[in-house]
């Protein structure tokens, strides 16, 4: 075999049993066929990296879960026929997942303070509140 097609392999890769994929995943979002991504994240596990380190089962799951709660804070309030197709789309299974390497991409959810977004910033005294109150039912009421 020539050294410019060997592909590096994970030397602390460990096979993630089945039957624990699939309680995890049916956990989060299971669509699709569970032993082909099984098949993919083992493949994953033993031959890809993120950011220069071997991605664990772990690492990979919490991806998975804060995609689909991600899109679940995006769209699944909804009833499905109200969803667009091309929003539908953006929830992938497992295998979708990795293969189209949306672990890649930062789901964290941002979190917003009502108070400083929206309603009483934090440097407004209670008494320019009360003023502001007063104009606004003036103007509107």
């Amino acid at each position: 075999m020539n050294e410019e097609n060997k592909q590096e392999v994970n030397p602390n890769y460990v096979q993630p049993d089945l039957d624990t994929f699939r309680e995890d995943l049916k956990e989060i979002y299971a669509e699709g066929d569970t032993h082909k991504a099984w098949l993919r994240l083992c493949w994953y596990l033993q031959h890809v990296k993120f950011e220069n380190k071997w991605m664990t089962y772990e690492w990979i799951m919490h991806k998975y879960r804060q995609h689909i709660d991600w899109w679940n804070q995006q769209y699944g309030t909804r009833a499905a026929e109200y969803i667009a197709s091309k929003d539908r789309e953006k929830r992938k299974n497992f295998h979708d997942f990795l293969g189209s390497d949306t672990y890649k991409h930062d789901f964290s959810m941002k979190i917003v303070k009502l108070r400083d977004k929206y309603l009483f910033p934090e440097n407004v005294s209670t008494k320019e509140l009360k003023k502001k109150l007063e104009r606004f039912r003036e103007k509107y009421l």
